[in-house]
C-alpha cells in the first residue's frame, strides 16, 4: 500500500455532520478524497484504495494494479 494523502483538519458541519480537510501528495489541500482518488485513477488507473478514518490516510492498493 501506498499513502497517497493525509486528513490535516476536521470540522463539524450543521447538523452535527464531521467535514474533513485533506492533503495530496503534492501538498495541494482538498475538501474531500473523492476528488484526491478521481485525479489519482486518471493518472495511475487504480482503482483501489483504503481509507483509515482513525488516522487520516488515504491509501493506494498498488498489490491490486494489473497491467493489461
Amino acid at each position: 500500500m501506498k499513502r497517497i494523502a493525509h486528513r490535516v483538519d476536521k470540522w463539524e458541519y450543521v447538523g452535527g455532520h464531521v467535514g474533513h480537510r485533506w492533503k495530496d501528495l503534492y501538498s495541494k489541500e482538498h475538501n474531500s478524497i473523492s476528488d484526491i482518488i478521481e485525479s489519482y485513477w486518471l493518472r495511475n488507473k487504480q482503482t483501489k484504495f483504503i481509507v483509515d478514518w482513525e488516522t487520516g490516510e488515504l491509501f493506494s492498493d498498488e498489490n491490486t494494479i494489473t497491467n493489461s
